[in-house]
């Protein structure tokens, strides 16, 4: 990590009550802990710290509001806030957005992320709408799947409502269009029976 220009070290727990018991195997105040302790590990290295609340839009909204300001306090300077079940519409994203501003004032010292399983097709429009709300990042892909939503769309959104999101995209659609296109035929690609070598993932 030394020798990347803007290095950064994810810190990824999940804050739901099933993922905690089951991924985890600890009970919320021991997750607290576990939370400041591996992100002032993390900050210790001196690279910028991202705390990744896994499956945040269920979890209990007052643990949720504590495992963000643990992280904040512990050294976390971006909090990602993860819809990983996508069970989200892109006005109830909007709103818990809102009620992390409201309720976590340290929030608004950090840089608040978004990232928005695309497992019923409203990952973009919800990554869209936590914009409006005030989040700076989002998870993207490039390559059409579920975890999260799709870059091309995103980009697309943001040129046109560049104005209305407040937010600029210096991205030129004509060249990124040609590239995603290729990145996607190289990620699906089955392999060819008939040569030698492997062309992306069977």
């Amino acid at each position: 990590l030394k020798e990347a220009k803007k290095p950064r070290i994810q810190v990824v727990v999940p804050t739901s009550t099933v993922q905690m018991e089951y991924i985890c195997n600890k009970k919320p105040p021991m997750v607290l802990e576990m939370i400041k302790e591996l992100v002032g590990k993390a900050k210790e290295s001196g690279c910028e710290v991202e705390f990744v609340a896994d499956d945040a839009t269920r979890s209990e909204a007052d643990f949720l509001y504590k495992a963000i300001a643990a992280a904040i306090e512990a050294g976390a300077s971006v909090v990602t806030l993860c819809d990983t079940a996508g069970t989200m519409l892109a006005d109830e994203i909007s709103t818990f957005v809102d009620d992390v501003y409201a309720n976590v004032e340290a929030a608004k010292d950090v840089k608040l992320g978004i990232q928005c399983s695309d497992e019923v097709n409203m990952a973009c429009a919800c990554c869209i709408s936590a914009i409006k709300s005030g989040v700076r990042e989002i998870k993207v892909s490039s390559i059409s799947g579920k975890e999260a939503a799709d870059l091309a769309p995103i980009c697309k959104a943001i040129r046109i409502h560049n104005d209305e999101l407040a937010v600029e995209s210096a991205v030129k659609m004509t060249e990124f269009g040609r590239i995603t296109k290729q990145i996607d035929w190289i990620a699906n690609s089955k392999r060819s029976k008939t040569s030698p070598f492997d062309f992306g993932v069977g």
